[in-house]
């Protein structure tokens, strides 16, 4: 399992989350410009943390295994992509109003090979973002994640289970909140009709169709569901989940010993 989780602030919209559950916090979902095969990387650097060793200062130094990473990706993949990542900055944005943007930094300074591992050098200031995860949210299994091909069907599957699991049926976004967490590369896909169907129509189609872990939901225009006609000038898209599979979560101290190396990854 991996976990998602909160840390502390002030002057949240409202109009997406339960009100009693989250008021007075934020939520930090993170935005990254990675391919997917980055993104499987990134995936695995998240669960190879020891998160009772962080410091709120600082840079984090996780060796992952070789061998971990073949489980994922190709061996040319693993000595080519990590490099990649290096430069290329996340973004720390409030989930529920993304344009709000908390932090932007590289997340790793240097990926070093010793023979058997791939050592991960993170950015100082990422620090306090890992710091304060917590495994109190929405729970996903790894190897799900791994298994989406679509670059964005991983956020919009993130997404979606951060609803679930609060047991939130429907929830919108506008269109360039929405492109902001799936990740689209600005000036690309204007066109609402070609946003949809390479984006968020294609990620559904994997979501929705999964094997094991499939999330029912669907999604329009004009926020009704039953009656569904197609709405010019559409600048928000709605989201209803159809059958949510909510499970309680763990939040006992000795659960959080227990589960703390699969915690979470993309929203904190």
């Amino acid at each position: 399992m991996i976990y998602m989780g909160k840390v502390a602030i002030t002057n949240l919209r409202s109009k997406n989350k339960p009100q009693s559950a989250f008021t007075g916090t934020k939520t930090v979902f993170v935005v990254m410009p990675f391919t997917r095969v980055e993104q499987r990387i990134y995936e695995i650097f998240i669960n190879e943390i020891d998160y009772h060793s962080l410091k709120e200062e600082g840079s984090l130094c996780v060796k992952i295994p070789k061998s971990k990473l073949q489980e994922f990706i190709t061996h040319k993949q693993i000595f080519i992509v990590p490099k990649t990542m290096i430069d290329k900055p996340v973004h720390f944005v409030e989930f529920y109003a993304p344009t709000k943007v908390y932090c932007s930094s590289p997340l790793f300074t240097d990926v070093e090979f010793d023979g058997n591992d791939f050592v991960f050098h993170t950015h100082p200031d990422v620090a306090p973002y890992l710091q304060d995860l917590a495994p109190k949210y929405a729970p996903y299994d790894l190897d799900v994640i791994q298994s989406l091909k679509h670059i964005y069907a991983v956020p919009l599957y993130k997404i979606l289970r951060m609803y679930e699991c609060r047991k939130y049926k429907t929830f919108s976004y506008d269109l360039i909140e929405l492109r902001q967490l799936l990740q689209v590369e600005k000036g690309t896909l204007l066109n609402l009709h070609h946003f949809k169907n390479l984006t968020v129509e294609i990620a559904r189609l994997a979501i929705t169709k999964h094997p094991t872990h499939p999330i029912d939901f669907e999604y329009s225009t004009n926020g009704s569901f039953d009656n569904y006609t197609v709405r010019r000038n559409c600048t928000r898209l709605y989201f209803r989940i159809k059958n949510p599979t909510y499970h309680p979560l763990p939040l006992s101290v000795e659960d959080y010993e227990k589960y703390w190396y699969v915690f979470r990854s993309g929203i904190v």
